[in-house]
C-alpha cells in the first residue's frame, strides 16, 4: 500500500531563513547616522569664521633644488580690517596641512592670516623629505608667498610655526635666515637633536635604529649612520639669545618624542646671555617683542598626539601672535575647545566600516550563492597522531622566513622601492618573505594538485577557480571603493588630507607585495594547519593558535635587526620593550585571524581577506598618513 504523502521535517538543505530585520539594513543604517554626525561636527570644527583659499608656489631652494609647495590659505571671515602678523604653519612628520585645520582655523578666527603648506614629500607637494633639513626652503618660500600675495599679512610680522617636523623646520628657518623675512617662531615641539629624539624612542642608534635605517625610505637621500650627517640636524648649535627671533617653545610634559629637560635645554640656550645666569622660569617672557629677543617656554599637559589639538598650546600662540602684532589681549579669554574636528574624523571613520561592512553584507548572497561553511580540504589525507607534524609544517616555515626575510632582502640587494614610509619598509619584508615561501608553496601546490586529479582535474576546474577569485577579488575592494567614493566627495567640502598622495602608482605597486605576501600565509595556514586543528578544538582555539604564530613571526622579523633585547619604545610616562610590545600584538591577530576565517567561510578562499586588509593599510599608509622618503 502506498504510503500517504507527508510535508518533509525541517527545512531543505542549504536552506537559510531570511531574517526580518537584515543585517546590512542595520550597518548602512548606522554607517549613515555615523556619517551625517561626522559630517556636522567636521564642519562645525572647520567652515564658521574663516575662509579657505588653495595655492601653490615654488621654493626658493636651499639645499635642494626648488619644488612646488601645496598650500591652504586661511583668511578671517569677515575680514577685521587693517594688516596683522601672518602666520606660516607647518605639519608633523607623516602628516598635512589638513590634520591642524582646528588649529590653523582658530588662529584665523583671531584676525590672522595662516598659510598652512605641505612640507616637502607630504600630502600635495613635490620632492622628498630630509627630516627638516631642506624643509626650511618652503617656511621662506611661504612666508614670502605672504608678504606678495595677502594684503592682510603684515610684511614686516610674519611668523613661522609648527609642530614635531614643523615645529624643527620653523626653528631652522628662523635661526637660519639671512634677510629676517620671518619676524617670530612658534615651535610645538624642538629636539636637541635627531640623534637625542631617535635614542630617546628607540635607544642606541647603533642597537637598532641604525640598522633598520638601511630598510628606509629616507636611507636614499640620508645615512643617518655616515659621521658627520646627524651635525646639521642639531637644534642647539643654532638657537642663541637672537636666533630665532621671538622664539615661543612649547611641548607637552607626556610628549614621547622629547622631555620637559630637553625642552628646557633648547630655551635655556636660547637665553643664556638673557637671564644672566638665573635659573630658567616656565610661563615667563624673557627679553622684548620690539628687539627681537622675546622668548618664552610653556609645558602643558599634552602628550605628542594630542598637541595637535592642544588648546592652551593654540590659545598662548595666539596671545604670542598678539603681542608681536601690538593688539590688546581680551581679559577673560579662555583657551578654545579643538576635539570637534577630530571627534567628527573619528566618527567618519567609523562610518567607512559600517558602510563597508554593509556593503559587503549586501551582495555577499548575490555574489557568493554557493557561500557558507566551506570544506577546506587538506593537501593530503591527515595521519592519525601526526596532526602536530601538520602543523609544524606551516608554522616553521613561516616563522623561519620571517626571520630570514630582513637579513636575505640585505644580502639580496633588495632596497628601498616604494619612497613611502611604512608601505615601502612593509613591502621589502613581504617581497622578500614571499621568494623564501616559494619552495613550500610550490610543493604544496603539487599536492592539491594531485588530489584533484592530476592536470586534466585542474582543467575542469579551471574556469569555476578564476570565477570565484574574481569575485573575491571584487569583494575583497569592496571597503577600499566605499572609502574612496565617501572620501572624494567629502575631502573638498570637509577640507580633509588628500584620499591618495602624490604619486598613485605605488598604491598598486605596494598592494600588490602585501597582498601576495598575507595570502601565501593564510593559503599555508588553511592548507596545512586549519585540517589539522579543527577536528580536535574549537575555532577560537585554532584562532588563537594562529595569532600566536603570526605574534612571534613579528618578533622574528625584526629580531636580526636588534643588538640586545632591551630596546624600548617610550609610550606616555612609560618605556615598553619592543619586544613586549610585539608580544602585546596577539589580540590584534586573533581579530585578524577571525576575520580571515569568516571570509574564507564566506567566499571559499583567503583572497578576498588578503585583498581587504592590505587595501585600505596601504591606501592608509600612502594618502592619509603618507610621508615621501625620495
Amino acid at each position: 500500500m502506498e504510503e500517504p504523502w507527508r510535508p518533509p521535517e525541517g527545512p531543505p538543505p542549504g536552506y537559510r531563513p531570511e531574517p526580518r530585520i537584515r543585517n546590512w539594513i542595520i550597518l548602512l543604517a548606522l554607517g549613515v547616522v555615523f556619517l551625517v554626525f561626522g559630517i556636522v561636527m567636521i564642519l562645525g570644527g572647520t567652515k564658521a569664521g574663516v575662509t579657505y583659499k588653495k595655492v601653490t608656489f615654488t621654493t626658493r631652494g636651499f639645499e635642494a633644488e626648488p619644488i612646488t609647495i601645496s598650500g591652504l590659505l586661511l583668511l578671517p571671515n569677515p575680514p577685521v580690517g587693517g594688516q596683522r602678523p601672518g602666520v606660516v604653519f607647518a605639519h608633523g612628520i607623516t602628516g598635512s596641512k589638513e590634520w591642524y585645520v582646528q588649529m590653523e582655523r582658530e588662529i584665523a578666527r583671531d584676525g590672522f592670516p595662516v598659510l598652512a603648506i605641505d612640507l616637502r614629500g607630504h600630502g600635495g607637494s613635490g620632492g622628498y623629505s630630509t627630516y627638516g633639513n631642506d624643509e626650511v626652503a618652503e617656511i621662506w618660500a611661504a612666508a614670502e608667498y605672504l608678504r606678495k600675495n595677502v594684503p592682510e599679512a603684515d610684511p614686516k610680522k610674519i611668523v613661522a610655526m609648527g609642530h614635531s617636523l614643523g615645529g624643527i623646520s620653523v626653528t631652522r628657518a628662523g635661526a637660519l635666515q639671512k634677510d629676517g623675512s620671518i619676524q617670530g617662531v612658534i615651535a610645538i615641539w624642538c629636539w636637541s637633536s635627531l640623534q637625542d629624539a631617535l635614542v630617546d624612542l628607540m635607544g642606541p642608534i647603533d642597537n637598532f635604529v641604525g640598522r633598520a635605517w638601511g630598510l628606509t625610505a629616507f636611507s636614499r637621500h640620508t645615512d643617518i649612520t655616515a659621521p658627520g650627517t646627524l651635525g646639521k640636524y642639531n637644534a642647539l648649535d643654532l638657537v642663541n639669545d637672537t636666533m630665532p627671533p621671538n622664539y615661543l617653545l612649547e611641548c607637552g610634559r607626556n610628549d614621547e618624542l622629547a622631555s620637559e629637560a630637553v625642552e628646557r635645554q633648547v630655551m635655556e640656550k636660547a637665553t643664556a646671555v638673557i637671564r644672566g645666569g638665573q635659573e630658567l622660569k616656565l610661563g615667563f617672557t624673557y627679553g622684548d617683542m620690539g628687539t627681537g629677543n622675546a622668548r618664552r617656554l610653556t609645558i602643558t599637559d599634552d602628550d605628542h598626539v594630542t598637541e595637535l589639538v592642544g588648546g592652551v598650546l593654540t590659545f598662548e600662540a595666539i596671545d604670542w601672535l598678539k603681542n608681536l602684532g601690538g593688539i590688546p589681549l581680551k581679559a577673560n579669554d579662555r583657551p578654545p575647545f579643538l576635539w570637534g574636528r577630530i571627534l567628527g574624523i573619528i566618527c567618519l571613520v567609523a562610518a567607512l566600516l559600517l558602510l563597508s561592512l554593509g556593503a559587503m553584507s549586501l551582495v555577499r548572497w548575490r555574489m557568493f550563492p554557493e557561500g557558507g561553511e566551506i570544506d577546506i580540504e587538506p593537501a593530503w589525507e591527515p595521519r592519525r597522531g601526526e596532526k602536530a607534524f601538520d602543523v609544524l609544517l606551516y608554522a616553521a616555515p613561516v616563522l623561519a622566513a620571517s626571520y630570514l626575510a630582513l637579513p636575505a632582502a640585505k644580502a639580496l640587494g633588495i632596497g628601498p622601492f616604494i619612497p613611502y614610509e611604512g608601505i615601502g619598509e612593509m613591502s621589502i619584508f613581504w617581497l622578500t618573505r614571499t621568494l623564501l615561501l616559494l619552495p613550500l608553496l610550490s610543493v604544496l601546490l603539487f599536492f592539491v594538485a594531485r588530489s584533484q586529479g592530476g592536470l586534466s582535474g585542474i582543467k575542469s576546474r579551471l574556469k569555476s577557480t578564476a570565477s570565484r577569485w574574481g569575485r573575491s577579488v571584487a569583494y575583497g575592494l569592496i571597503p577600499l571603493a566605499v572609502c574612496l567614493l565617501v572620501l572624494v566627495v567629502l575631502a573638498g567640502p570637509l577640507v580633509l588630507p588628500r584620499v591618495f598622495a602624490k604619486l598613485p602608482l605605488y598604491f598598486f605597486v605596494g598592494l600588490a607585495c602585501l597582498s601576495t605576501g598575507f595570502w601565501i600565509e593564510d593559503y599555508l595556514f588553511y592548507r596545512l594547519a586549519y585540517p589539522a586543528l579543527r577536528s580536535d578544538i574549537g575555532d577560537w582555539w585554532v584562532i588563537l593558535v594562529r595569532a600566536l604564530v603570526l605574534d612571534l613571526a613579528l618578533i622574528l622579523t625584526f629580531l636580526p635587526l636588534f643588538d640586545g633585547l632591551g630596546i624600548a619604545v617610550k609610550f606616555q610616562a612609560f618605556r615598553i620593550p619592543l619586544l613586549l610590545l610585539m608580544a602585546l600584538a596577539v589580540p590584534m591577530f586573533a581579530i585578524m585571524a577571525k576575520v580571515s576565517l569568516r571570509m574564507r567561510e564566506l567566499t571559499g578562499g583567503n583572497l578576498a581577506f588578503s585583498l581587504m586588509l592590505t587595501g585600505l593599510l596601504v591606501w592608509f599608509l600612502t594618502g592619509p598618513v603618507g610621508v615621501r622618503g625620495f
